[in-house]
């Protein structure tokens, strides 16, 4: 039978020893351990516990101490990658947190004098799961396999517990297989069976699962460690008892293991590296060094590059005028109805004062005075709208609450009725005098037809949009964004753009936001941008300048536009991409450069690479039509793989 890297080589026979008395006598060892996993650590339980402790990544890349496990996990979604020298050889490790309870990571791994004659090179696949989470008196326990597919040179599978008291961070396992090196007692699973004291043949070929081989063994050992975050920033100090003996390479000379006890520290200088180092087992120094990054956590600033244009928020009163323009322009109720000022009787002014700074109060207690149902209400820029259903409202119903909404920042109040009708009342708080201007589809107000009618917003003429169109794009190829299409309306503008410079599709829209803010008149109210990629339109995004401006001035997040935003999937029949193209056809573009592609993790050589020269080309017809090619010329390359495959 072949033994894994760090398995001490038994007698076939081993597996027919006849030891049930001891079996039991290896359950109560096992209990008692068991214990001191949970409550050593909580003998202090009456102490606070303090913040929570440092994650570290050991030596496998995965949560843990030195070159041992813990019940530690990253933050959720985080990735990892380490690269580690230790005595025995280097480790490259790429880890993910794939769940909150989730640990998993690929290893290649160069293992020094594998045999007398030659190192090896090894892949190997790691999962640890969560079964339990610290809580003041109980502590995290998790359960692992170190090696799940391939060969099983790093085959263990382990039971640690984890418990923090103040800046001491407490670890005690159980290991199996290599693992098991250190204070071992017979497998307490051969009660169940005689089988688990042998580890199976993992059979020919690698890349399989080892599942069979699994918390088999003659032996389980312990192995822990105790970690100490110091009062200095991101530093922490380590001391653990490992549970691998390295037998294997003790025996090819690749290591001497004269104490199972290592030392050293880790140390964060920054949120995305860690770097940590120790002296292993009483004769070598080893050091790792990992990145990390997480999903979940914002992308730096960019540094280089073309920085984005700082956001253009318009004073309130173009605000106001872009919004009752596009009011009108949905409505024309500029042309159609009668404007009048309605002075406030002296009980409407003790009525406004009394609401001043309440105006959610006054709007519902008015709706309900005067049985009006209000299904919805929401503000777009200085103007906020009432969905009314039931019989039609007037300005008159909430004349109580004109002053509050005036003190609230409201210049209008827009009652949409179920009925297809709109009235607009206009606020205007001078002293204690609530001026009231209604408007509607429809005369009813009593005035007669000569009442004064008022002048519908106009949008400026500053720029032609020709000449618009010529600021917009030179604007957007400043930033390093293709315009595939434009499109400009009084107040509206829609752009088509394709990104090949930021690596975030969302950097990219928040750049052609900004330069549309920075560049459109005052009167553009409303932006649609979208997203095109190797000439296929995917998504479009409205957006209203007005929420925009607002959740700027509110130092809001991005997230909180996602509601405030209209998202639709764009085809190719979309009249933005077939009325406003800017790219003329048939397209011709080309390069020619240098070229380099690699192989990691072969089976005989880590890492095999090539330089190569290429001339590149395409032609694209139309928009939905292209031809590419491309030739290529080897400079150097290290691909000398002679082996067949299998």
């Amino acid at each position: 039978m072949a033994t894994g890297v760090g398995q001490s080589a038994q007698p076939d026979g081993a597996c027919c020893r006849k030891a049930k008395p001891s079996a039991y006598k290896s359950l109560a060892r096992v209990l008692m351990t068991a214990t001191a996993i949970c409550w050593l650590p909580g003998t202090v339980y009456g102490q606070s516990l303090g913040s929570s402790p440092q994650h570290i990544l050991n030596f496998y890349g995965e949560g843990g101490l030195l070159d041992m496990p813990s019940a530690r996990f990253e933050p959720d979604g985080e990735f990892s990658l380490t690269v580690a020298a230790m005595p025995v050889g280097e480790r490259y490790s790429l880890g993910f947190q794939a769940l909150p309870w989730l640990e998993t990571e690929f290893r290649y791994s160069r293992i020094d004098r594998m045999t007398i004659h030659r190192d090896d090179y090894d892949r190997s696949l790691g999962l640890k799961g969560r079964l339990s989470q610290e809580d003041d008196f109980w502590p995290s326990i998790a359960v692992g396999a170190q090696d799940v597919l391939g060969t099983g040179a790093f085959g263990a599978e382990y039971f640690a517990a984890s418990k923090h008291v103040g800046n001491l961070d407490f670890t005690l396992g159980l290991g199996w297989r290599r693992f098991s090196g250190l204070a071992s007692f017979e497998n307490p699973l051969s009660i169940i069976s005689n089988s688990f004291l042998k580890v199976p043949s993992r059979g020919k070929g690698g890349g399989r699962p080892l599942i069979s081989q699994f918390f088999h063994g003659p032996d389980v050992g312990l192995f822990g460690g105790v970690t100490w975050d110091t009062p200095i920033d991101n530093l922490t100090l380590i001391a653990e008892l490992s549970g691998d003996n390295y037998t294997q390479q003790q025996l090819t000379g690749a290591i001497d293991v004269k104490i199972p006890v290592n030392l050293g520290f880790s140390y964060q200088p920054a949120d995305d590296i860690q770097i940590s180092g120790g002296w292993m087992y009483g004769t070598q120094w080893g050091i790792r060094v990992s990145v990390l990054l997480n999903g979940n956590t914002p992308p730096p600033t960019p540094r280089i590059g073309v920085q984005p244009l700082p956001p253009h928020i318009r004073d309130p009163e173009a605000r106001n005028t872009a919004v009752l323009g596009m009011l009108q322009d949905a409505t024309d109720f500029y042309e159609k109805a009668p404007f009048m000022k309605l002075p406030a009787t002296s009980e409407q002014q003790e009525a406004n004062a009394l609401y001043k700074g309440s105006f959610a109060d006054a709007l519902f207690e008015s709706a309900t005075y005067r049985k009006v149902n209000v299904e919805g209400i929401e503000s777009f820029g200085q103007e906020m709208i009432l969905n009314i259903s039931g019989r039609r409202a007037t300005c008159g119903d909430f004349a109580d609450a004109m002053y509050a909404a005036a003190d609230a920042g409201f210049k209008d109040i827009v009652i949409n009725s179920d009925s297809g009708k709109v009235t607009i009342c206009r606020t205007n708080s001078a002293g204690n005098t609530a001026l009231l201007r209604t408007a509607s589809l429809t005369v009813d107000n009593g005035v007669g037809n000569n009442a004064p009618v008022a002048e519908a917003p106009t949008a400026s003429t500053d720029d032609q949009p020709e000449t618009l169109q010529a600021k917009l794009k030179k604007a957007l190829e400043d930033q390093k964004i293709v315009v595939v299409a434009l499109k400009i309306e009084t107040r509206k503008i829609e752009v088509a753009f394709t990104n090949l410079t930021y690596q975030s599709e969302t950097e990219a829209i928040g750049r052609v936001l900004r330069v549309l803010m920075a560049t459109a008149p005052d009167d553009v109210e409303s932006f649609r941008v979208v997203s095109v990629t190797d000439s296929v339109a995917s998504t479009g995004i409205t957006f209203s300048r007005s929420d925009l401006e607002r959740t700027l001035n509110l130092y809001g997040a991005a997230s909180e536009l996602l509601t405030a935003t209209s998202i639709q999937s764009v085809d190719d029949r979309d009249p933005l991409l077939t009325e406003n193209n800017l790219i003329d056809y048939p397209a011709f573009d080309y390069w020619i450069g240098p070229g380099y592609r690699q192989s990691l993790f072969d089976p005989d050589q880590p890492y095999r690479f090539e330089i190569y020269g290429t001339v590149a080309g395409d032609v694209s017809l139309t928009r939905n039509w292209g031809v590419y090619g491309s030739l290529e010329y080897n400079i150097y390359n290290t691909f000398d793989i002679a082996r067949r495959s299998n």
